[in-house]
């Protein structure tokens, strides 16, 4: 009997040692109940192993198993997907945001609105073309113009850089999970006797777990545990981190457009990371498909308007002549045929005229030709140009003397007058070179960022082409300039200048739209995932409480039962 006693206090013992581990875990849920990536934990408890008797077996009490963290791998799996995906539309939606920002930066005076004022501005000179007011007006609004692109342009190109900068943050905190996760998988390997033993490493999977959520925010991400402990960490095919190695992301630094340009690959397999989501594919995506996009179109409206406004403004003359004028534009090689030389703007087979204008206001009409038509090898080149028009203006063939001349300097066609009161001008060029080189142009550059007015049209409005001929009142060339307005040559001839802005404002504002949607979607669902994982692993006071309760009523009643059985002992010692 005395022996069933002692069994009975052994009992009790073992009763109160799962009690007080019950209790623990309690204490420990609640002190973690906000803490980041923590799963509520429980004590397995299982009845203690039976005595055998002849009749019957005894129980012995109860036994803690182990504790084991409350977690449903799959939701958990749904949740890092849930968290790529938010991560990359919140990057693409706030660089929308910022772009529609950009524009709306410039509402009072934006680029419809300087578009509109520097047509107004040519159509007033198309009526007062002897006007100096009106020449000076459309070189102002043409200079307003031109800021506006570059600003526009320059403000894009500072939100590309501000993103570039934070695919380089991204990609060192990716690196930085990786191995934090590596050693982590190694400590949870070692307290885990490699999967060996019974008891689980709660503190440091939850750990791993967490880093792992950050991870996936930057990096679409799947884990897969191994019998180990340790778990293989994916992204696609990519293995980046396997037991207690890490794969490493190698960052690259080049500079396009103005600014570094930063791109991201496995180490490994040089495979680019954008090819993955999260919020490192966004930040690519925002730099170079989103924001890279609209500044491309940006540039091409300016490009087209510089292209188009200067290939008809050549066509034409101004108010004052040239008695020396140079190229804005200098070559790569004056010694390559001019469509292999580096220009920005295309020229073609053809010709154009040079008008000589005598100290008396006789002209006479020079027409200089170009062979550009990619036949025989002996096309025209920049050096070809200059002896083109020595040729022509050449007092006696062969003796070297010119009325006018042209050299090229740098790279640069220069052309001046040698004989004192003779001026010249231009006209009528089918071959485009003169608005390529820059020469008789109203605009200069090649993009939004480059775009200006040209030198000599700004310091002298008298060089605004308005006029075909030295005709009083002749308004032709700038009527042509006029009508650039409503040709449709944007988008293979589908649109003019202002409606392409005016598509590319509208584009905008319908893919942020869809963007915002999107986000919210996905935020819904990212929530909704996070909110079923804290209905099964998040800390419920409320529970706790009742546990804590359970387990105060469940030590009563044991010291209790120890009490009886020691007042029995008691009884039985006394008797001896």
């Amino acid at each position: 009997m005395s022996v069933s006693l002692f069994s009975s206090l052994s009992l009790g013992d073992r009763t109160l040692r799962a009690i007080n581990v019950g209790l623990a875990v309690t204490g420990q849920n609640i002190a973690n109940a906000t803490t980041e990536g923590y799963h509520r934990q429980r004590v397995d408890m299982r009845p203690g192993q039976p005595t055998d008797h002849v009749q019957y077996q005894m129980g012995t009490g109860v036994e803690v198993r182990r504790i084991e963290r409350v977690i449903d791998f799959a939701l958990e799996q749904l949740i890092l997907e849930s968290r790529a995906s938010a991560g990359n539309l919140e990057t693409l939606r706030s660089a929308y945001l910022r772009l529609e920002s950009i524009f709306n930066e410039f509402s009072d005076a934006d680029l419809s609105a300087a578009l509109n004022n520097f047509f107004c501005a040519v159509e007033d000179l198309s009526q007062r073309p002897e006007d100096g007011g009106a020449r000076a007006a459309l070189v102002s609004a043409g200079a307003q113009l031109a800021d506006t692109f570059r600003s526009l342009a320059n403000r894009i190109t500072q939100a590309r850089a501000a993103v570039d900068a934070g695919i380089q943050t991204a990609g060192d905190d990716i690196n930085r999970y990786l191995e934090e996760i590596a050693d982590l998988n190694r400590h949870i390997m070692i307290s885990e006797d490699g999967g060996l033993a019974e008891s689980k490493a709660n503190t440091l999977r939850d750990r791993r777990g967490a880093l792992l959520e950050r991870l996936s925010e930057l990096i679409e991400v799947t884990a897969h545990e191994q019998s180990t402990g340790s778990i293989i960490v994916y992204a696609g095919s990519d293995v980046l981190v396997y037991g207690d190695n890490a794969e490493k992301l190698e960052l690259t630094t080049g500079f396009e457009g103005g600014i570094n340009i930063t791109e991201v690959r496995v180490a490994s397999t040089g495979k680019s990371i954008s090819a993955y989501g999260g919020k490192l594919a966004g930040l690519m995506e925002a730099r170079d498909e989103v924001l890279g996009s609209y500044l491309e179109q940006v540039n091409t409206l300016a490009k087209e308007l510089v292209g188009q406004f200067n290939f008809v403004h050549t066509q034409g003359r101004g108010t004052a002549n040239y008695e020396t004028v140079s190229s804005v534009i200098a070559v790569t090689d004056a010694e390559a045929f001019l469509y292999n030389a580096g220009l920005d703007f295309e020229v073609r087979n053809g010709s154009f005229n040079i008008y000589q204008v005598s100290a008396d206001g006789t002209e006479t009409r020079h027409n200089i030709k170009l062979d550009l038509d990619r036949i025989g090898g002996d096309d025209t080149t920049l050096n070809g140009l200059a002896n083109a028009i020595n040729t022509e203006f050449e007092v006696t063939p062969g003796s070297g003397d010119y009325r006018i001349e042209a050299r090229v300097v740098g790279g640069r066609l220069e052309i001046h007058s040698r004989v004192p009161g003779m001026e010249f001008t231009f006209g009528e060029d089918s071959t485009g070179v003169l608005a390529a080189l820059g020469i008789n142009t109203f605009f200069s550059g090649k993009d939004a960022f480059s775009i200006d007015i040209n030198p000599v049209v700004e310091s002298n409005p008298g060089f605004v082409a308005a006029a075909q001929s030295s005709a009083p009142g002749d308004n032709s060339n700038a009527q042509m300039l006029a009508g650039l307005r409503y040709e449709r040559l944007m988008r293979d001839g589908t649109s003019t200048f202002e409606s392409y802005y005016e598509e590319l404002i509208g584009a905008l504002a319908a893919e942020s739209a869809t963007l915002q949607d999107q986000y919210a979607n996905q935020q819904i669902l990212r929530d909704q995932a996070l909110n079923e994982r804290d209905a099964i692993s998040g800390v419920s006071i409320d529970e706790e409480t009742i546990n804590l309760v359970t387990y105060q009523r469940m030590f009563q009643a044991t010291a209790r039962y120890i009490a009886i059985v020691n007042d029995l002992l008691n009884t039985l010692i006394s008797m001896v």
